[in-house]
C-alpha cells in the first residue's frame, strides 16, 4: 500500500503478536513513506483551511519529519488555527530500544524530554498517557510531569488513564489528579491496545 501518492516508498507496516496477555510489536519503518515527509510537503493553504493541525511525537524523532511538523505548526498559529500535540511516545522509534521492543511504552530519556520541550509552548492542546506526559514533562510521576508541562505551556493538558478514562487540565494543576475535569472510562473487552490512542484522539476532538 502506498501512502500519499509516494511512488518510491511503501506505507510502514506494524506486526502485532498475540501471546496470551502480552502483545509484542515490531514497527517496520525502513524508508517508509511517512518518514520521508519534509517541509516541502507542507501546503500552507491546506493548513490554513483547517480548524486545527494535529502533530505527533513519533515524527519529532526524525529531523526532516520534525521540521515538517514545525512548519505546519507555524503556519497554523500564524493563521489563528489551533495546534494539537499527541505525545505518542514510542521509545524504540527514538532509537532507545531494539526492533523487538515495540511493546515498551516508557523508557526515561532526558534527550527525548529536551527534544519535546520547545514543542510544548507552541500548542493549544496536548494529549498523552501518564507515561507520555512523564517523558514530555521530564518527571517520574504524572502530577510532577503535569506541573512541569504547565510551567512551559498554557495548553489544555489531557491525561489518558486507560480504564480510568481521562482527566483534563485547562488551567493550573491541582494537588491531585482527581481534581481535574474527569472523563470516566467504561468497560470494554480488550483484545490488545494497538491503535487505542488513535481512536481516542478523533473521538476527543470531535466531542
Amino acid at each position: 500500500m502506498r501512502a500519499g501518492g509516494d511512488q518510491a516508498r511503501l506505507t510502514s507496516p506494524v506486526l502485532l503478536g498475540i501471546d496470551e496477555k502480552t502483545f509484542p510489536l515490531i514497527f517496520y519503518r525502513d524508508n517508509c513513506a511517512d518518514s520521508a515527509l519534509d517541509e516541502s510537503d507542507i501546503d500552507p493553504a491546506y493548513i490554513e483551511s483547517a480548524g486545527a493541525v494535529l502533530v505527533s511525537g513519533i515524527h519529532f524523532a526524525r529531523a526532516s519529519t520534525g521540521a515538517a511538523q514545525l512548519k505546519a505548526m507555524s503556519v497554523a498559529r500564524a493563521a489563528g488555527r489551533k495546534v494539537v500535540f499527541d505525545i505518542d511516545y514510542m521509545p524504540n522509534l527514538w532509537g532507545l530500544a531494539g526492533h523487538g521492543a515495540g511493546e515498551e511504552r516508557y523508557i526515561k530519556s532526558g534527550e527525548v524530554t529536551q527534544s519535546l520541550a520547545p514543542i510544548l509552548p507552541r500548542c493549544d492542546l496536548i494529549v498523552g498517557t501518564e507515561e507520555e506526559m512523564m517523558i514530555a514533562g521530564g518527571a517520574d510521576d504524572s502530577l510532577a510531569a503535569l506541573r512541569n508541562a504547565r510551567a512551559a505551556t498554557q495548553a489544555t493538558l489531557v491525561l489518558k488513564r486507560g480504564p480510568m478514562g481521562c482527566v483534563v487540565f485547562p488551567g493550573p494543576i491541582p494537588s491531585t489528579l482527581d481534581q481535574g475535569i474527569k472523563g470516566p472510562g467504561f468497560p470494554v473487552e480488550v483484545y490488545n491496545v494497538l491503535g487505542a490512542g488513535d481512536a481516542f484522539m478523533p473521538g476527543f476532538l470531535r466531542g
